[in-house]
């Protein structure tokens, strides 16, 4: 039997009536499991220190046995779950650094998770440091147990690592020497020297209460106060009305020397930031919705719920700040095994999932590299006008003025990282994007009366291939010609081609290629008919940051003669006004230094020098935390205005007051374009992916196309936004 079939799918009509709840929670731990299996398969064979037979040397599988079929999941997933794997078992590894005693792990919905065989496996030799050091307490749903006991009873393999159980007649037979025909008078109980599994429902509360506190003949290891308990909950209380995981967490709390480490979904900027909506929305259509998660959507509202209920400290952070604590060695090696470029997404997810780890012991200190910075206000921090440290993302903001205007449409194109630009006032043309797949197709897109029309080539030859996170912007001394820049098909195959569009005569023209190939920058057209290229993501041995492209010579130039050169960021975004000839750069990923810019970088473009036709002269950095943006867009409203729109951060997330913001360069004010709650709460909007459009003469601003996949709980399209200023 597969032990990965639905659960709904193999009880009868009156039972499935009866328990549909339960089996439809019970129905995630086979998802969850694939996908570890996933990492098992693709992320375990490039580290020589996880799961390896300490005298082969060979990758030890434990998830095989229960994932009959291989899937594998895509790279954000995969990196995701490495990343939950790892969550547990680094808090594993805090405690035993700090504990000589005896470990009792308890696992509150065990699903198939093969923590305990990893760590029993005296063959295993990352695990080894835990030997003889372990008992393990498995407990789940009874029909979910005789499967995993099932499976573990019928491969050698976990049998000889967990031990013969002994609570099978057939182990009672062997014993008085009896050999009648064998079976599990208790099919969902599991009971060897170090590993026990106990059925229990914990939705009542009653019998996991008897069970962890009155069940001293049966479980003694839970009673000896020289034990330190760890329980463990991945993404199983969340499934629960808040007060009943509140009273499972109450209950753990009353055995000393006990430790609780919760991994969970979080809703920290509400339940209509449109990748939770999309989360819960998917755990609601599924018949498994998340209920905790609704009471405790904050960080700081776990770390009080724990104290409230017997966990004297707590230490807590959301899923990038683990990311970010881990050593840059496993980060290069995690980049090496899966061409990633989903940065946003990874941000996304991370956002919205917690790690807490609580004690109820007020001597157990949290020690680097396991704790998490700053578990007051759980975040990085940035210094204000008077050098004062302040949270980050709790910078005061205020309204835009003068009054603006926003109205939605429907999307008539759900595309992603394409690129745009100006035909003239209401004409847009789009190149290329994620349909999911990467196409080569020109699009002509009205925005008054939302029509789209695709743009036949006059010949099919001689045409940009398939490409997304390229550039494509309008020459400014050339009437209609275009010129897309760079890009890449697969993360791991970027472009450097160029190319010239000419609208009238629908006709691609190649052009001298980049000096090496580049996706995710950005690029700008000056007056003079030369195109800015700035960072992106490219070779590291590359020569600049900063490239000039002039198409009438057809040549590239690197940009060195720049007061106060700025790093190479990825995924920021710039834009050039044309009658202050200003310059500026925003956000971006530093790959040096492996953090988020959150700067503004002010330059001023001379183009008078022939002999040197462009200079960059650095006027001012701005700093402040809502420009910490990867993959946002923005433009210059007028000589001292910007709009600076979507885009993920590392720290935090985005919301409807923080999405768009309006910068003055000039008096360095940040202003908020707050998004109505009735187009917040109702829309869908994914500012990832996107294009930003600015017609002057009406002052309207368009942001088109765009979205984003959610994790495992499907894709969110973009709706198109205009915002008349």
């Amino acid at each position: 039997m597969d032990p990965l079939i639905n659960p709904l799918l193999t009880v009868d009509k009156q039972t499935r009536r009866e328990k549909y709840p339960d089996l439809a929670v019970q129905s995630t731990n086979n998802s969850s499991i694939v996908s570890k299996r996933s990492v098992e398969s693709i992320y375990y064979p490039k580290f020589d220190n996880i799961n390896r037979n300490k005298y082969t040397g060979e990758l030890l599988e434990y998830l095989k046995f229960f994932v009959p079929k291989f899937v594998n999941r895509s790279p954000c997933i995969n990196r995701g779950y490495w990343l939950r794997l790892h969550a547990i078992r680094s808090r594993l590894d805090s405690i035993l650094s700090d504990q000589d005693s005896k470990l009792v792990i308890i696992n509150l919905g065990c699903g198939f998770d093969p923590l305990p065989f990893q760590l029993l496996d005296s063959q295993n030799k990352s695990s080894s440091k835990y030997q003889d050091r372990c008992i393990f307490l498995d407990i789940d749903y009874s029909d979910l147990l005789m499967k995993k006991i099932q499976i573990i009873s019928n491969n050698a393999l976990l049998s000889d690592i967990v031990g013969t159980n002994m609570e099978s007649s057939d182990s009672n037979n062997n014993n008085n020497n009896n050999n009648s025909n064998s079976h599990n008078d208790k099919p969902d109980r599991f009971t060897s020297s170090n590993y026990f599994i106990r059925p229990c429902d914990l939705n009542d509360t009653k019998s996991f209460c008897k069970l962890l506190l009155q069940s001293k003949d049966d479980l003694p290891f839970l009673y000896d106060n020289n034990n330190t308990k760890i329980f463990i909950a991945e993404v199983s209380l969340a499934y629960m009305k808040p007060e009943l995981s509140d009273e499972i967490i109450r209950i753990t709390s009353q055995l000393p020397q006990s430790h609780f480490i919760i991994l969970e979904q979080l809703i920290p900027k509400g339940p209509y930031e449109p990748f939770a909506k999309q989360m819960l929305k998917h755990f609601t259509s599924n018949n498994s919705p998340l209920l905790s998660v609704t009471k405790y959507q904050t960080l700081q509202s776990q770390i009080d719920r724990f104290k409230k209920l017997g966990y004297v400290k707590s230490n807590a952070g959301d899923m990038f700040q683990l990311w970010h604590k881990l050593p840059s060695e496993i980060k290069d090696t995690i980049e090496s095994i899966q061409p990633f470029d989903e940065l946003e997404e990874f941000h996304l997810f991370c956002h919205h999932y917690i790690l807490v780890h609580s004690a109820n012991d007020p001597n157990f200190t949290f020690r680097d590299p396991y704790l998490f910075d700053n578990n007051e206000c759980i975040r990085r921090t940035h210094r204000d006008q008077n050098n004062e440290k302040i949270p980050l993302f709790n910078t005061p903001i205020t309204d835009y003025r003068p009054a603006y205007n926003i109205s939605i449409k429907n999307s008539i194109i759900k595309r992603t990282f394409g690129a745009s630009t100006s035909l003239d006032e209401n004409r847009i043309l789009y190149f290329g994007g994620c349909t999911p797949y990467r196409v080569n197709e020109l699009l002509l897109i009205n925005l008054n009366n939302n029509e789209l029309t695709a743009i036949e080539n006059s010949t099919k030859e001689n045409v940009p291939s398939p490409r997304t996170c390229h550039t494509f912007v309008k020459l400014q001394n050339q009437s209609n010609t275009f010129l897309l820049i760079g890009g890449r098909n697969a993360p791991h195959k970027p472009y450097k081609d160029v190319w010239l569009y000419d609208f009238e005569n629908s006709k691609w023209e190649q052009r001298m290629d980049l000096p090496e190939p580049r996706f995710r920058h950005c690029s700008v057209a000056l007056p003079t008919g030369e195109v800015i290229v700035f960072g992106g993501q490219k070779l590291k041995d590359a020569d600049s940051s900063l490239l000039l492209y002039d198409p009438l010579p057809n040549k590239w130039t690197v940009l060195d003669n720049i007061s106060d050169p700025i790093p190479n960021l990825i995924s920021s975004s710039m834009d050039f006004r044309k009658g202050t000839n200003k310059l500026v750069i925003a956000g971006g990923y530093d790959p040096k230094t492996d953090n988020m810019s959150d700067n503004i970088y002010i330059y001023d473009v001379q183009l008078t020098d022939k002999s040197n036709r462009c200079n960059l002269t650095q006027v001012k950095v701005i700093s402040h935390p809502f420009f910490q943006r990867y993959g946002s867009k923005l433009k210059f409203i007028d000589d001292s205005k910007i709009v600076l729109v979507g885009g993920t951060s590392s720290s935090d997330l985005f919301d409807a007051s923080s999405y768009i913001i309006v910068v003055d360069i000039d008096t360095e004010k940040v202003y908020s374009i707050s998004i109505p709650s009735k187009i917040w709460q109702e829309t869908p909007l994914m500012f990832v992916g996107f294009e930003l459009v600015w017609e002057q003469e009406s002052r309207k601003l368009t942001i088109i196309g765009g979205g984003a996949t959610c994790y495992g709980f499907g894709m969110v399209s973009n709706s198109t936004l205009t915002i008349q200023l």
